[in-house]
């Protein structure tokens, strides 16, 4: 026993021992004060004694203990329980025990090793480090074994005979027992019939075997019962990926597992010879609820079976999964909601996003009330109005949201991917539409069905406002992979790109949009794409392959980075809608076409036309006459650069709201509004409300002609009657002359 020989100091602790309360729990009511190299202590009745080693301190325990510890230490020693010893740290919560090879605790019959807030490790290979042969074990708050590797048969805990127990708190992970002889079990181990696992709490995660029981593994007669908080997860059996969690050999009397009390934690169960239709696996104690622990236990053999009590409520059985009407109900008020669909003037709110996707109908607008997260996929199965209402709609996991033969338009929201890998938006021959608000950032992936955060399958994506922003594509696909991207992939489909920005993305075939096998990306306004990169940091923004093209139908004021153009010719930026190409001023095409910049070759695009058609190319593809050629199945095309004098988009700077005076028709059947300043080139977007908080967008003027406006700077603009919508607003964005 190392006690101090300082005969006046151990005086000094043996007084003040004498006179501490102690509470039920064996927690001191007096603070203790350890000399600088004590590392633990004991307290027997009313004597306490400390010392500077676990293996000493072991040694000498004879009688019903508590054992604190002061701070990290090791422990070398076989230690042989025989009574109670309640073993913990006061002072430093998860405080670390590191244990040698030899190091082991053997609990006797009868005796009982209470362990809370310490860690135990070990760096090497080793046999079981706690081994009950007749005792109990016991994990409260804050105990864990973690980072053991077993050598032959061993496991973090093996019951020989007697229980061990888990409480609230308590923690197994990342132990390993992958050894080539047995590997059953890589957290506990039960020998038969005369040994218990009592899981009424705490986790057993990230453990792993080589045959059976990543988790647990209880032989023929072994016992275990759940209760309270007990969970397992991402424990692996290296042999069969079905039997993780708990694994139970087949015994032939009576299921071998017992639910004792609610159980709010879940567990995977794997019962040899009994994972099928109406098999039998576990009993239950009268006074639980059968059916409310069948939802937290999973058959880890067959995932299309689940727990289902028997008919008597007494035992439960593997069944097929019932019929369940998964319509979510409404909340009655808005307490505890973070979203609400909104039709016309009535509201039902709902508690997760997830519901209101799946009950929303065409024309309703889903509206947040709070910051929100996706914890599972969704489809969307209407016509819908997304409004983020300024919040953000985060997730959990690798959760996307499924646009199939429907259209979702979005404003106001911050999509977060919380920087979980998989795509965030997919769109099926749907159309995805983004308004001005909106961001999606943080999205990462390398996997090779990641593809982008954004994916469009034969459908439409249109983009008139917005960001997408740090959103990261890993993946680097061999060549003659997919096409991938850092923000919007789209295939055999449409992009309609009239305005926002797609910035600091990265990805290897394209850091920013990849539009390939036949799509058609339409271009006009203020849609900018810079500043996107592959992962080695060549700028990369927008790329146009296999059959593609991007059309520009009107002026743009924006600013495109871009690669390849029309079938991987990199003379071609874009081709020129007839349309506009024709009632363009010239200046328009020439401002337009400064736009476009190469990324790999630094220069502008000019228009050029051969009379029926109009492209945008490189500059660099202009012969000394100023003339760009193509040659196609034999047949010579000459264009012409159209000239002006224009190094230089000029623009006319517009106020962002222009005041408006309104006035409702004698007929009441439309609203006359007039907007001032409203000058010349000026493009304005009015928005309708009923209520001042929802608006509706309702007209675009475009870039105003000169004639259109007044002398006295006005422009004159009737809409029709709008159900309810009374309040009106014009914004103003700058015009291209």
């Amino acid at each position: 026993m190392m006690i101090r020989v300082d005969r006046f100091v151990l005086l000094r602790r043996l007084c003040v021992a004498a006179t501490m309360a102690f509470t039920m729990s064996g927690v001191f009511a007096e603070e203790l004060t350890p000399g600088a190299d004590d590392v633990a202590c004991t307290v027997v009745g009313g004597e306490t004694k400390y010392y500077t080693s676990l293996d000493t301190l072991f040694a000498e325990i004879t009688n019903d203990t508590k054992v604190v510890v002061f701070k990290a230490c090791t422990l070398s020693s076989v230690v042989s329980v025989t009574n109670t010893v309640n073993f913990y740290s006061e002072t430093l919560p998860g405080c670390e025990i590191q244990l040698s090879k030899a190091a082991k605790f053997e609990i006797h019959k009868e005796a009982s090793l209470n362990v809370s807030s310490l860690r135990f490790r070990r760096e090497k290979a080793a046999p079981a480090p706690f081994v009950i042969s007749g005792g109990t074990l016991e994990l409260g708050d804050g105990a864990e074994i973690s980072g053991l590797l077993m050598s032959d048969s061993g496991n973090a805990v093996r019951v020989e005979s007697g229980t061990f127990r888990m409480l609230d708190g308590s923690a197994i992970a990342k132990c390993e027992a992958t050894t080539k002889c047995n590997g059953l079990g890589g957290a506990v181990y039960l020998s038969g019939a005369e040994s218990c696992f009592e899981f009424f709490g705490g986790t057993i995660s990230g453990c792993s075997s080589r045959n059976s029981g990543g988790a647990v593994y209880a032989a023929k007669g072994a016992k275990v019962a759940l209760k309270g908080s007990a969970k397992t997860f991402e424990n692996k059996a290296l042999s069969n990926n079905k039997a993780g969690d708990l694994y139970f050999d087949e015994n032939a009397d009576a299921p071998l597992l017992s639910v004792e009390g609610e159980l709010t934690g879940g567990v995977g169960v794997y019962y040899s010879g009994r994972t099928g239709v109406s098999d039998s696996f576990a009993t239950v104690a009268a006074s639980v609820d059968a059916a409310q622990v069948c939802s937290k236990i999973l058959n880890s053999d067959n995932e299309s079976l689940f727990a289902s009590p028997s008919a008597d409520g007494k035992t439960l059985v593997w069944a097929e999964a019932p019929a369940v009407d998964d319509i979510p109900e409404p909340l009655p008020d808005s307490i505890g909601a973070e979203v609400r669909v909104v039709n016309g003037s009535s509201s039902r709110y709902y508690a997760k996003v997830g519901d209101a996707f799946k009950i929303a109908a065409d024309g309703d607008r889903v509206e947040l009330l709070k910051d929100a997260v996706l914890d599972g996929s969704v489809e969307i199965p209407a016509a819908i109005v997304l409004d983020g209402a300024g919040f953000t709609l985060s997730r959990d996991g690798e959760f996307f949201i499924d646009v199939g033969d429907s259209t979702l338009s979005v404003t106001n929201i911050v999509f977060d991917g919380a920087n979980q890998s998989g795509r965030f938006l997919n769109v099926r021959n749907g159309s995805l539409v983004f308004e001005s608000g909106t961001t999606l950032r943080n999205v990462n992936g390398n996997a090779a069905d990641f593809v982008a955060p954004i994916v469009v399958w034969g459908g439409t994506f249109t983009m008139n406002g917005g960001r997408i922003e740090k959103c990261v594509n890993g993946y680097v696909p061999e060549p003659g992979g997919p096409l991938t991207a850092g923000a919007v992939v789209v295939s055999d489909g449409k992009a309609y790109f009239n305005g926002g920005v797609i910035t600091e993305c990265v990805g290897s075939r394209a850091g920013g949009v990849c539009i390939y096998n036949g799509s058609t990306a339409y271009v006009k306004g203020g849609f900018t794409v810079l500043t996107n990169a592959t992962p080695a940091g060549a700028v990369c923004n927008l790329v146009i392959q296999d059959l593609s093209k991007m059309i520009v139908v009107d002026d743009v004021v924006g600013k495109i980075g871009c690669y390849d153009g029309y079938l991987a010719d990199t003379n071609i930026a874009a081709h020129v809608d007839a349309s506009f190409a024709k009632s363009a001023a010239p200046s328009n095409l020439v401002a337009s076409a400064l736009r476009f910049r190469h990324d790999v070759l630094d220069v502008k695009a000019v228009p050029v036309t051969d009379g029926d058609e109009t492209l945008f190319v490189w500059r660099t593809a202009l012969g000394d006459d100023g003339k760009f050629t193509t040659k196609k199945d034999g047949i010579e095309k000459v264009y012409e650069q159209i000239v002006f004098p224009l190094e230089d988009p000029d623009f006319v700077p517009c106020p962002p709201f222009a005041f408006t005076a309104i006035k409702e028709a004698q007929d009441k059947t439309k609203w006359i509004m007039t907007i001032k300043p409203a000058e010349g080139y000026c493009k304005y977007t009015f928005y309708a409300s009923g209520d001042l908080k929802n608006w509706e967008r309702v007209y675009e003027t475009g870039a105003l002609a000169p004639g259109t406006v007044t002398e006295e700077g006005e422009y004159v603009f009737e809409s029709p009657a709008v159900g309810d919508k009374r309040f009106w607003r014009a914004e103003g964005k700058d015009g291209l002359k």
